[in-house]
């Protein structure tokens, strides 16, 4: 069977776009549905850090009141060496605060600590 040189062009061509039209999809599709490794690394359990009562003489005033800045230094020194893997905090840690309270919000989580003192 003989085919003409204008049919056997058009097959060839034909094949070519095929190609081409396969490779390009593919690329697009291979970006599409590429997994975000930084999504994966940052899914993480974060367990809330233990501040005791070593701690205590950092977290007041002479007046006995909580002294909320050292409590933010404290708190974010716990919370890296007790959570090995958190690397970096790529989120705003909020800090709500009363005498003898404290609220951190991270993320989806929440913490609360209460400062007992005599």
């Amino acid at each position: 069977m003989k085919l003409s040189k204008r049919l056997r062009i058009s097959i060839i061509t034909a094949l070519i776009a095929s190609c081409i039209a396969s490779t390009s999809a593919s690329i697009y599709f291979s970006k599409v549905f590429t997994v975000n490794t930084n999504l994966v690394e940052n899914h993480q359990n974060i367990n809330q850090p233990i501040i005791n009562k070593s701690h205590i003489n950092k977290l007041l005033t002479d007046q006995n009141q909580l002294n909320i800045n050292n409590f933010k230094v404290t708190f974010l020194n716990e919370l890296k060496k007790q959570n090995k893997d958190l690397k970096v905090l790529d989120d705003l840690v909020s800090f709500t605060y009363n005498k003898t309270e404290v609220c951190v919000n991270y993320k989806n989580y929440k913490w609360f600590y209460k400062i007992v003192y005599n």
